[in-house]
């Protein structure tokens, strides 16, 4: 008998406006093109540019699918589990496509061991996620999406502004550390991130602002 594991997350519009503005963040760095955060016609995309990944897709009903790997802390890869079987039969085609936009090329269930650790899905809106019991850890219990809370999304908010600041040609003339209450604020923004509002977490000359509002922007279309 196939035992589950139920998992408490934050409500979608609390994730979609932190994965908004995580996707504006890196954007407003890096430029357009980077990728790692992003909103597309399969839902939200996180990756940590070094192999680790997520997708969430969010459906209208109030279904919901997350899945990815963390390329460190997945054992149920390395131990090869099948992560398909047990989970509802609705919720494979968003894991198949989940994992053929991350790959590249197509894959389908049954077919080789994909790059793939952690599989959640919810029933309805406001029930709590569920995934198959593996006994063993699936990655995601080590901080890979940042959205998942709010310490986390202020950590990762820490470490984008301090790469920032390296790149400045006056290192020494910024601010000591984020502001944490402009990072909560451009959260609860979300899609509707404003210049203003990410000046005040990045107060850089330099960054890619339009390009960063096009990204926040990009998650009022996605898959809701």
């Amino acid at each position: 008998m196939t035992a589950f594991r139920t998992q408490q997350f934050p409500t979608i519009e609390v994730i979609r406006g932190r994965w908004a503005l995580a996707a504006a963040i890196e954007t407003a760095i890096l430029g357009e093109g980077g990728d790692n955060s992003r909103a597309d016609e399969h839902g939200w995309f996180y990756s940590d540019g070094g192999g680790s990944w997520a997708r969430l897709t969010p459906l209208p009903d109030g279904r919901a699918v997350l899945a990815g790997i963390d390329r460190d802390h997945s054992e149920t890869y390395r131990r090869g589990f099948d992560l398909i079987t047990g989970m509802p039969e609705w919720g494979v085609a968003h894991v198949e496509a989940a994992v053929s936009s991350e790959s590249g090329r197509r894959w389908v269930a049954g077919g080789e061991q994909p790059w793939l650790g952690f599989v959640y899905w919810r029933e309805n809106a406001g029930e709590a996620w569920r995934t198959v019991d593996h006994g063993i850890a699936d990655g995601l219990d080590r901080h890979l999406l940042p959205v998942l809370s709010e310490e986390q999304m202020l950590a990762a908010a820490a470490d984008w502004f301090e790469g920032a600041v390296m790149d400045l040609d006056d290192p020494e003339s910024a601010p000591e550390q984020v502001d944490a209450e402009a990072v909560r604020r451009g959260a609860e923004l979300g899609q509707d991130l404003t210049a203003e509002a990410l000046a005040a977490v990045l107060p850089f000359e330099g960054m890619h602002v339009e390009a960063a509002l096009r990204a926040a922007r990009a998650f009022s279309t996605a898959p809701r």
